[in-house]
């Protein structure tokens, strides 16, 4: 059995053993999860494929490959990671500094908000950064968590993906063992509204988290042609809560060109 994680870091793989999984040979790609680099690592030799699910496609190949199971969700945050700091400004980033932020969504965000910092394409060059947790890990300097009402992380952030092949039905059984339902419906919420908006050309962020009573919060921001629309809601039941962000962003931002 081996697996590839794809653009993210390992975890313990104690769950796959479990399932008689045992992995033989771990790898790492630093490449992107498109379509050709998922089908590509699958028909050479990878079994399972392990991917952050905010960077992998909306569409699957559904001859080809597919998400057999969704992780639980490890955290509920942006996180900045800086050298230096300004208490008294939002994300306690001094002005004109130069962050480094590789969601699109999430520097428009920024950007918005904070029109005097400065994007750094390059990561170890940047004074300060904003990402996953877990993505900040090797990042010299203290962190801090951002509320997700100020900086709406991506559709599927914190969570990963287990993918294989469509055909390999006892290894896609196998791994619905350890699928988390809760997660994958606060992330088929997510992205199914990253999904109807793009086509209107409106970039979107998502975020939704169920409380210990079993309400739905959902936070999410529509971004086009640099404005901003945010929409909060609370439901009891997730039925209609993505239509509901979909419609309010569309009616906000689609008339913009």
């Amino acid at each position: 059995m081996h697996i590839s994680f794809v653009n993210c870091p390992s975890f313990p793989t104690d769950q796959l053993v479990r399932l008689e999984l045992d992995p033989e040979s771990i790898s790492r790609s630093p490449e992107y999860p498109t379509p050709d680099v998922i089908n590509g690592l699958l028909n050479s030799g990878s079994d399972i494929l392990v991917a952050k699910l905010d960077e992998l496609p909306l569409a699957q190949n559904e001859d080809t490959w597919n998400i057999a199971a969704i992780l639980p969700r490890t955290s509920q945050n942006l996180q900045v990671t800086s050298s230096i700091w300004d208490e008294d400004a939002l994300f306690w980033l001094p002005r004109a500094i130069d962050v480094y932020a590789p969601s699109e969504s999430t520097w428009q965000q920024i950007a918005g908000q904070r029109p005097d910092l400065e994007r750094q394409p390059v990561e170890n060059r940047a004074t300060a950064r904003i990402l996953n947790d877990d993505d900040n890990e090797s990042f010299q300097g203290e962190s801090r968590k951002i509320h997700i009402k100020e900086l709406v992380p991506p559709a599927g952030s914190h969570v990963k993906a287990l993918i294989c092949k469509k055909v390999n039905i006892s290894l896609r059984k196998k791994l619905m063992q350890v699928h988390d339902q809760e997660t994958a419906v606060l992330t088929n919420i997510e992205r199914s509204i990253k999904k109807s908006l793009e086509r209107s050309d409106i970039l979107t962020a998502a975020f939704c988290i169920k409380d210990k009573h079993g309400r739905y919060h959902l936070a999410s921001v529509g971004i086009k042609a640099g404005h901003l629309k945010h929409h909060f809601s609370i439901q009891s039941s997730w039925a209609g809560l993505a239509e509901g962000a979909i419609t309010a962003l569309e009616e906000s931002l689609g008339g913009i060109d």
